[in-house]
C-alpha cells in the first residue's frame, strides 16, 4: 500500500507541472486520479484435455489510475488514461472527442493492455493428461509465466446532461481488439516414469469485436477562482464473443518425436466491468 501511494504521488508530481505549463497553449485542461476495481467473468465450459487461456487470466483486481484531459479547440479535445493494476497488469488508452454540441459529440480512440494469466494453471497442467504433473528439472523448461497483451481500437457517441453541480456523461462504443501472439513452454514429468514432455503453445492472432458502454457521474465539490474540483464515479463494460486459438507442439523425450497439431477454442461471451471513484481538477 505505501509503494501504491508513493507511485500515485510521483506520478502527481511529474504530471501537474506538465499540465500547468500545457495551460498556456490549450483552451480546456482536466487531470483526475482514481482507484477502482475490475471484474470479468464468461461462461465456463466442461474441462477438457485443451488448455483454454481466458480461463486463467486473473481478471478480478484493483487498480489505480491518471487522466489527462486537454482541449484542442472549440470543437475538439484528447484525453489519455493509464490504468496500472495490483498484478502488475496495465491498461493504456487515448480519446480523441469532437464536440458536434456543447452536449452532444462523437469520439474514437484505442487502447492498449497487459494482463498476468493467473496461478490456477498449474492444476490444469497437473491433472491434464491423467498420469502427467508439471515438471521443472534444473530450470530447463522454467515454470510458465504467461502475458495476455492485446490491441483495440473503437468509435462511437457520448451525450453529456448537466444539473447545477452534477454532470452525467455516458458514452456508447463498439470496436474490434485483436491479441498479441506469444509462446509459452510447459515442462510435465509422468508419474512413476522416466518420460518428460514438453508442450509449447504458440497463441495465433485472434480477432473479435466489442461492444463497450460507460457511464460518469461527476460533482463539482468547489472553485478556486479559474479552477473546479470534484468527485467522479465511473462504471465502464466491455462485451466480446471471444477466444484464444493456438498451435500446440509435443515433444516427447526428445525433441525428434514431436507432434504439432492446431487447436481451435469455441468462442464465448466475455463481460469486463470496471468502475472507478477519481478526484478531478478542471481548469
Amino acid at each position: 500500500m505505501k509503494l501504491k501511494k508513493s507511485m500515485a504521488t510521483l506520478c502527481l508530481l511529474v504530471v501537474l507541472p506538465t499540465v500547468l505549463e500545457a495551460q498556456r497553449f490549450f483552451q480546456f485542461n482536466k487531470v483526475a486520479y482514481w482507484y477502482g476495481h475490475n471484474r470479468a467473468w464468461h461462461e465456463r465450459k466442461a474441462q477438457t484435455s485443451d488448455f483454454d487461456f481466458l480461463d486463467h487470466i486473473s481478471t478480478n483486481n484493483s487498480h489505480f489510475g491518471l487522466m489527462l484531459s486537454l482541449g484542442l479547440s472549440n470543437n475538439f479535445s484528447v484525453d489519455f488514461r493509464g490504468y496500472r493494476f495490483e498484478n502488475t497488469s496495465y491498461h493504456i488508452k487515448g480519446n480523441l472527442l469532437y464536440h458536434l454540441k456543447p452536449n452532444l459529440g462523437f469520439l474514437a480512440g484505442g487502447f492498449t493492455s497487459n494482463q498476468l494469466v493467473s496461478n490456477s494453471y498449474k492444476d490444469f497442467f497437473n491433472n491434464y493428461p491423467s498420469g502427467y504433473i508439471l515438471f521443472t528439472p534444473n530450470q530447463y523448461i522454467p515454470e510458465p509465466i504467461i502475458r495476455y497483451s492485446h490491441l483495440g481500437l473503437y468509435g462511437g457517441s457520448y451525450l453529456e446532461l448537466r444539473w447545477g453541480r452534477a454532470t452525467l456523461l455516458g458514452s456508447l462504443c463498439v470496436g474490434a481488439s485483436q491479441n498479441v501472439p506469444f509462446t509459452i513452454l510447459v515442462g510435465q514429468k509422468k508419474l512413476n516414469s522416466n518420460i518428460r514432455r514438453e508442450l509449447e503453445y504458440n497463441a495465433n492472432r485472434n480477432l473479435f469485436l466489442f461492444v463497450m458502454p460507460e457511464i460518469t457521474l461527476g460533482i463539482d465539490i468547489f472553485e478556486l477562482e479559474s479552477s473546479t474540483f470534484g468527485l467522479e464515479i465511473t462504471c465502464n463494460a466491455m462485451v466480446s464473443n471471444k477466444s484464444i486459438s493456438y498451435e500446440l507442439t509435443e515433444r516427447v523425450w526428445t525433441a525428434s518425436n514431436t507432434e504439432s497439431q492446431s487447436i481451435d477454442i469455441p468462442s464465448r461471451i466475455v463481460t469486463n466491468l470496471r468502475y472507478d471513484v477519481s478526484i478531478f481538477w478542471k481548469f
